[in-house]
């Protein structure tokens, strides 16, 4: 009697190709990625979570739905998943970095800090990794400011305190009274000397008040908590050079804004990556004065190059309203057009503008730009056409640019 062999049917052989059910949940995923590019994170999330329903021990899914949860800023969400996915595939490199994101923002630096570092040791060239940690190490460094300066404050409470005990603790000494005799005319003279020197009285009255004070009264902790500047920060560690003093300055540099603003504003370093960019954005972000020389500095055409795919909301948001405000008042229309044409082409463009419209965010003041790119046409001669905004405006998603 023959047998005859049975030929398992397609889509059911898990040790051949992919099962009916592992290329359904690929599909789920891929609808995930359209979601979270249309910016509809929530529905990317549920994309996500049905892809990690039919193939449970794929830690992309997982991973993926970690990123949506960060656009949303579900930070322990986020974090759960991450190491969800890093249980699966401990050696993630996006992974780490989004827990890294999501720990920071929790405010769990140490263990940020810790992620972002194996990271690192995977793939030494990340920069969107460098970029994370870079702002963890600044984050550490204010906090470990704000805990010194803590300790200091509580240090002079006690020792207040255990000055104000000791006083109360002085033993004393039962006086003996012995009525004397005094010349009443002698006593006249002494007050008559005294009641002429009033300056005298007065400092003597004021020295009193300052004495009886405690230290936090009279503003003597103010000179003690004067902070020098000289935090040091490198990769691997966060120290205070001078344990004694801590400092409210951290690596950013802000301080040379207020004391030195021409000596800054002379030696602009022209940024050649995002990382660049980021560390040079941070001097010049605390006026739209610095800003704009900053960006004057930087060749409209490399900004492509330069932010690849690490181009953020903030600096776009930002650069609208200098563009509007500054650029158009004192440049040409060329220079704005060519600055928006250039940040258009950067490869992450369109899903930041996304995110901006979504927070609603830049829809004014993009509107008020092209309306006044639109106004200046005629003011001077220049090489940008009406067309050229129209086309321009389409990329930015403005609609009420004409006039």
């Amino acid at each position: 009697m023959s047998s005859t062999r049975q030929i398992p049917k397609s889509g059911t052989d898990r040790k051949g190709k992919k099962t009916l059910r592992l290329e359904k949940a690929q599909q789920e995923k891929e609808q995930g990625n359209e979601s979270f590019k249309r910016a509809d994170y929530s529905k990317a999330v549920e994309y996500y979570g049905k892809a990690m329903e039919l193939d449970p021990k794929e830690a992309v899914y997982v991973i993926n739905r970690a990123m949506a949860y960060l656009r949303m800023k579900e930070w322990v969400k986020a974090e759960n998943d991450c190491t969800a996915g890093l249980h699966l595939h401990p050696y993630n490199v996006k992974a780490l970095w989004r827990r890294g994101i999501a720990r920071r923002e929790q405010n769990k630096l140490k263990e940020a800090k810790e992620d972002l570092d194996h990271a690192l040791e995977l793939d030494p060239d990340n920069r969107a990794v460098k970029i994370e940690l870079e702002k963890v190490l600044n984050a550490l460094a204010i906090q470990t400011v704000e805990e010194s300066k803590s300790q200091i404050i509580q240090q002079s409470i006690d020792v207040s305190r255990v000055e104000s005990n000791d006083a109360g603790k002085i033993p004393r000494r039962r006086l003996d009274i012995v009525e004397v005799d005094f010349d009443e005319n002698h006593l006249d003279t002494i007050s008559r000397e005294i009641g002429g020197n009033k300056a005298n009285n007065e400092s003597l009255r004021k020295q009193s008040e300052v004495e009886s004070k405690t230290p936090l009264e009279n503003g003597l902790f103010d000179k003690f908590v004067e902070m020098p500047d000289d935090i040091t920060i490198n990769s691997s560690n966060i120290s205070l050079t001078d344990q004694k003093i801590p400092t409210a300055a951290v690596a950013i540099d802000h301080q040379q804004l207020i004391n030195e603003p021409e000596n800054l504003l002379e030696n602009i370093k022209t940024p050649r990556t995002a990382i660049e960019f980021e560390q040079e954005w941070r001097k010049y972000s605390k006026s739209d004065e610095y800003c704009y020389a900053f960006l004057k500095a930087i060749p409209p055409s490399s900004f492509p190059d330069m932010f690849s795919e690490f181009f953020e909301a903030d600096y776009l948001s930002r650069i609208i309203i200098i563009m509007r405000d500054i650029y158009l008042v004192r440049d040409t229309i060329d220079l704005v057009y060519d600055t928006l044409y250039n940040l258009s082409r950067v490869g992450r463009f369109q899903m930041v503008l996304l995110f901006l419209e979504k927070e609603n965010r830049a829809g004014k003041s993009l509107s008020e730009l092209f309306q006044k790119m639109v106004s200046k046409l005629n003011e001077t001669t220049q090489k940008v056409t009406r067309e050229k905004i129209a086309e321009l405006a389409e990329t930015y998603h403005v609609d009420d640019w004409q006039q």
